[in-house]
């Protein structure tokens, strides 16, 4: 239903919602509830038309219509907010493309895209070309940005829907909340949270799976907080008197006598969902069936031609929104279909809505009938199945076209029929972690092919060894542990050192370093060789750091200072890895060998993580301005990267928070990194230099927010030290609003921790350090992230 004039009844739920929009004064959720098909949809038609007289501006963000789905790609929802805020504003001073220009960090990061070596002077002149490019043909160079850098892109897209609610008071309507991805969940939480103290007016669409589903209760809650007022809004089918009119203005070729009416009626009546959807479709094949079938959306379903079934099979593969050239190449595929007639048959009998760019189902109910197990059913989905997979494989893979928009597709299928096959796709499955896959949903991918081929080691050692080098890369630690510990258990590490190394990268990840230790003195004899030693050194060093044992780093220091170690490319490691034991005016000498290392053997990923580490030091000491050249110099390397941008991020905007920049914009580089953060200790960091911004900006409302957000993390974060920062920074932050309580508290907690906290300690004790000297001029502490992990067996550049 696309027209007012076709929205009938849900007079009174309308204008509720319109007279709470209207006297709204608070940043507002309001989460409408139903069965499938019930009218919420309705309802967000005729208040946007109802709102345009008031001259309000609502948008409707339509999301994949499927009713229940366990394979949306990650960011799906946020992806589909932003392309209906882009095509809202477009001809406004909110466009996209104006926002784009008039940031200096997109602009520079998309030269960055461009060119891979600038010096200073070239590099400022490039950005005004591309400036000056972007207003006179802004289509090519705002499209640009899009196509170069998905990472980038996404950042954008998150940037613009942030933009948008900070500038725009607007009432923003989404379907299917039911199905929201946890990326795109998590950013809106943020983004709400953030803008907090705004006017605002967000309406969800939720649909009940079945009389048992609370889901929207918990949804409520989560989103709850002390600046955002939530509710949710039950809605109950339509009266009974307004089912003829509602089928008299959708179903144009209807029955047009009484008896009809009286069977429309009579089988709402004995329905309990109110579902309208059925409807439709029992009015569409009432002369063949006369109330015959319980579910009339199935029996239009089941009437339709094998071809025409197997096409909607297509569509759900793709979670009922597909490209229409996609659906067009895969049909095209096989020489039975005659495509066109195919999508206008799906069209004309209302089962798909086809635009120029993708078609879509409907309605949710549709996939829901698709997924029955009906055998004519079954047997439409297996040939869809097939008549996919083999299209991928032979027009995308074989020829090495992108495969990131088939990517989940082809994984699911795998997944379930072909579990070995997902080897080849590894480096696809990293490249679209955080941006289409959460690092969960690719070790359920991982996982399929483990479970097959896990007892066949030296046919898949290759494979296997692939699978741990992608574990330990997406921070998927746990997981890449317990798979490493089958292989461990069931052939000899004398004859493969690297498994040896590998557990000991694991449990010092995991932060099992006292295990890691132990395990590591029972086996060293086994490491005969200069280079083994070497890795086992550098590795068990985070361990002896982590638990505060000094005495054994400096042992090893001694050892490493042997000029057998220093022949390796390795070495590098180790210069950089002295960051966690000594004093920064000594270790800054052996991060710049470490560069000089890394930079001589073309390790640029390498020289990039110890340009981050540099810029720690460089920061700490006080040296802002160097500080801030190394680490854009680090963002450069890193540009075409996928892990790691975050402590870019994290250590750029630490870097403008003792420069003093306490901008919006600087808070939405930590917000950038968070999208991209998995481990614990990176989470808090970020949190810890959030609550520097907010303490400047006096956003108390925030600080509970992300008291809350820390709070459990600390249980999963061995290291004291950011226990410690965290502490002060909210101690300094609960000053603001004098909660006495919380002051006291955490400042016991700071006094509890700051022997491992050598910032805190100067402060508390009175007793400044060449360390501390320059942080102590601060009133707060930040916290930066530093490469300490070895991982030189991850084939890194």
């Amino acid at each position: 239903m696309s027209d007012i004039n076709s929205v009938i009844d849900r007079e009174s739920e309308t204008e509720n919602l319109l007279m709470d929009i209207l006297h709204n004064n608070k940043f507002t959720i309001n989460i409408i509830y139903a069965p499938t098909a019930v009218g919420k949809s309705s309802i967000s038609l005729k208040l946007l038309y109802k709102l345009k007289e008031y001259n309000s501006e609502c948008i409707l963000i339509k999301t994949p219509p499927v009713n229940k789905s366990e394979t949306i790609q990650e960011w799906t929802y946020v992806d589909s907010i932003f392309q209906g805020l882009k095509s809202f504003y477009s001809e406004s001073a909110f466009s996209f493309d104006r926002f784009i220009i008039n940031s200096p960090y997109f602009v520079e990061q998309l030269a960055m895209t461009r060119i891979e070596i600038l010096n200073e002077a070239n590099k400022e002149n490039f950005i005004a070309k591309i400036l000056f490019a972007a207003r006179i043909e802004k289509e090519n160079t705002i499209k640009r940005l899009i196509i170069d850098d998905e990472r980038l892109a996404l950042y954008a897209k998150q940037e613009y829907i942030n933009f948008i609610f900070r500038n725009c008071e607007m009432v923003l309507v989404i379907d299917n909340l039911q199905n929201i991805d946890d990326s795109s969940l998590s950013f809106l939480k943020s983004i709400f949270s953030y803008n907090g103290l705004k006017k605002r007016y967000v309406i969800f669409e939720f649909t009940l799976l079945n009389d048992k589903d609370d889901r929207q209760i918990k949804m409520a809650e989560y989103f709850r907080s002390e600046t955002i007022y939530v509710k949710c809004s039950h809605i109950k089918k339509t009266s009974p008197e307004y089912i003829p009119q509602i089928i008299d203005t959708i179903v144009y070729d209807r029955p047009k006598n009484i008896e009809f009416i009286t069977d429309l009626v009579g089988y709402y009546q004995s329905s309990n969902s109110g579902n309208i959807r059925e409807l439709i479709d029992f009015s569409v094949n009432y002369k063949e069936t006369r109330c015959n079938s319980s579910n009339q959306t199935l029996e239009s379903v089941l009437r339709l031609d094998d071809k025409e079934i197997v096409a909607l099979c297509i569509i759900l593969l793709f979670n009922g929104d597909i490209a229409k050239t996609y659906i067009e190449d895969i049909l095209k595929s096989v020489s039975v279909f005659n495509t066109d007639v195919v999508i206008q048959d799906l069209e004309h009998k209302r089962l798909v809505n086809v635009s120029k760019k993708k078609i879509t189902f409907a309605h949710a109910s549709i996939p829901d009938c698709l997924g029955m197990n009906v055998s004519k059913l079954v047997a439409c989905r297996s040939s869809a199945i097939k008549i996919t997979k083999d299209f991928i494989e032979h027009n995308i893979i074989d020829e090495g076209k992108q495969i990131k928009p088939f990517l989940n597709v082809i994984l699911e299928i795998y997944k379930e029929y072909e579990p070995t096959k997902i080897s080849g796709l590894l480096d696809a499955i990293e490249k679209s972690v955080l941006i289409y896959l959460q690092p969960s949903a690719a070790w359920s991918y991982l996982k399929a092919f483990i479970q097959v081929a896990g007892t066949e080691f030296f046919k898949y050692k290759k494979v296997f060894f692939s699978i741990l080098q992608l574990c330990f890369k997406l921070e998927l630690y746990r997981n890449g542990y317990e798979f490493l510990m089958q292989i461990y258990k069931a052939y000899d590490i004398a004859e493969f050192p690297e498994i040896i190394i590998y557990k000991m990268m694991y449990m010092s990840a995991l932060d099992m370093h006292t295990d890691n230790i132990e395990y590591y003195l029972s086996i060293k004899e086994i490491l005969k060789d200069d280079l083994m030693r070497l890795y086992g050194y550098l590795i068990i060093l985070s361990s002896y750091r982590s638990l505060g044992r000094y005495n054994d780093c400096f042992h090893i220091h001694k050892i490493l200072n042997k000029r057998k170690y220093k022949r390796y490319v390795e070495y590098g490691y180790r210069c950089r890895l002295v960051d966690m034991y000594l004093p920064r005016h000594k270790s800054i000498s052996f991060l710049k060998r470490s560069i000089k290392i890394f930079r001589k053997n073309n390790k640029a990923v390498q020289v990039a993580k110890s340009l981050i580490t540099y810029t720690h030091i460089l920061g700490g000491l006080g040296k802002i301005e160097k500080a801030r050249n190394q680490i854009s110099e680090a963002e450069r390397l890193l540009a075409h990267e996928i892990i790691g941008k975050h402590m870019v991020l994290v250590n750029k905007a630490v870097i403008n928070l003792l420069d003093g920049d306490f901008s919006e914009e600087n808070y939405r580089l930590l917000e950038m990194a968070e999208t991209s953060a998995i481990v614990p200790f990176d989470k808090l960091a970020i949190i810890v230099n959030k609550l520097v911004w907010c303490y400047e900006n006096r956003r108390i409302d925030l600080i509970h927010m992300l008291e809350m957000q820390a709070l459990p993390l600390l249980n999963l974060e061995p290291d004291r030290h950011v226990h410690c920062l965290l502490y002060y920074n909210l101690y300094l932050c609960f000053k603001l609003e004098n909660n006495e309580t919380k002051m006291s508290n955490y400042l016991f907690k700071a006094k509890q921790t700051m022997e491992y906290c050598n910032p805190v300690k100067a402060r508390l004790t009175n007793k400044p350090t060449r360390e501390t000297k320059f942080i102590l001029t601060k009133k707060w502490h930040i916290c930066y992230l530093a490469y300490w992990t070895f991982d030189i067996m991850l084939g890194e550049n």
